[in-house]
């Protein structure tokens, strides 16, 4: 199965999917959510329902939350009550992310018009093309994202 991965805001991930409090450890980090690669919360992590488990990983340039259990890059793991929509990956991000994508983009787009004089025709339409299929592809996941919700829904209300 194709899975559709969705790039989604700190805040809404807790809001939808409603992390659990990490009942193992009293102090533990991101606000007494994450449960840690030790044995006995591992134990735990590993058994619950895998569409629950969400891996906080370090990214290249960033934090982030990514649906599903990993190994590679993990920091820790959450637990949500919502599980996660089949056919969907998710990579959480919060707001100040979001911006450094949207200056990311802007800077691309800044540096294509440096670029452009010394590129054939070809090659700037290929550097278009490249942009604007990433800024689509996004959106087009976020709108297929929301229909599955709302087929959810109408699906909940009919039963």
């Amino acid at each position: 199965m194709t899975h559709n991965t969705l790039i989604i805001r700190d805040e809404d991930f807790w809001e939808v999917f409603h992390p659990k409090q990490n009942h193992l450890v009293e102090d533990t980090s991101w606000g007494g959510f994450m449960f840690e690669t030790s044995e006995e919360e591992l134990d735990y992590i590993l058994s619950q329902k895998p569409e629950h488990i969400w891996t906080i990983l370090e990214g290249d340039t960033m934090i982030i939350i990514s649906s599903g259990y990993h190994l590679v890059n993990r920091i820790g793991y959450l637990i949500t009550k919502k599980p996660i929509p089949d056919g969907f990956d998710f990579e959480v991000q919060d707001d100040d992310l979001k911006k450094q994508f949207i200056i990311g983009v802007d800077t691309i787009l800044e540096t294509a018009k440096d670029l452009l004089p010394d590129m054939n025709y070809g090659e700037a339409e290929d550097l278009y093309d490249n942009i604007s299929d990433e800024i689509f592809e996004e959106a087009n996941n976020a709108i297929r994202y929301r229909l599955h919700e709302l087929q959810s829904e109408s699906k909940n209300e009919g039963a």
